[in-house]
């Protein structure tokens, strides 16, 4: 009677929950497998934006490093040194500093344009050696060099050799601006027929 028929329909109501939840099971499976394919393509468009976003980001980074111009300080006078240093970065010009030759060639990049200001008497290796060795490497960064006793031999040697311009210390900051300008504005040029050379 009665509780055959609340049975009864128990079980129907289970059967029922049962189908539901395969059904749901089978919609959730079904809308897993639509979505699946896009969430693949999600995942690499994902993968192929930050790519994307990495290789533009070097792209920029390399450009904007390349493209800017750095002027390397080299000078055994750390005064003179910093005061050159404020002089041109007032100016808007990316400086490095060094206080020997050697450190400098410790860590010249070929690849960075820009130009040399190069105190010709320094300690150990001298404004000319440097100037021979970068040649040697075939460096075509431009040199501007100062000196404090006004050395005419070295000067003729120094421009004979290739520097852009020999100035005498102390340098007026004007001067040693457009000196510095001039350099940079070489350094392209120069830049370029060395690569014509090479192709």
């Amino acid at each position: 009677g009665m509780d055959e028929a609340v049975a009864g329909d128990s079980a129907g109501l289970l059967l029922r929950g049962v189908e539901l939840e395969a059904l749901q099971r089978g919609q959730v499976i079904a809308a897993v497998d639509s979505i699946t394919p896009h969430v693949k393509f999600l995942a690499e468009l994902g993968q192929f934006a930050l790519a994307l976003g990495l290789a533009l980001n070097s792209a920029f980074f390399q450009l904007e490093f390349e493209l800017t111009p750095t002027i390397f300080l080299v000078d055994d006078d750390r005064p003179v040194l910093k005061a050159q240093a404020r002089l041109l970065r007032e100016h808007g010009l990316q400086t490095v500093l060094f206080e020997s030759a050697e450190d400098f060639l410790l860590q010249h990049d070929a690849s960075v344009p820009g130009c040399l200001v190069l105190d010709v008497n320094l300690p150990g290796l001298d404004g000319l050696e440097l100037q021979r060795r970068l040649a040697e490497i075939g460096s075509s960064l431009p040199i501007v060099f100062l000196t404090g006793t006004g050395d005419i031999p070295k000067s003729v040697q120094a421009v004979k050799a290739g520097a852009v311009d020999f100035l005498t210390k102390p340098v007026a900051g004007a001067t040693l601006l457009a000196a510095v300008r001039a350099a940079v504005a070489q350094d392209p040029l120069a830049r370029l027929e060395k690569h014509d050379d090479a192709a």
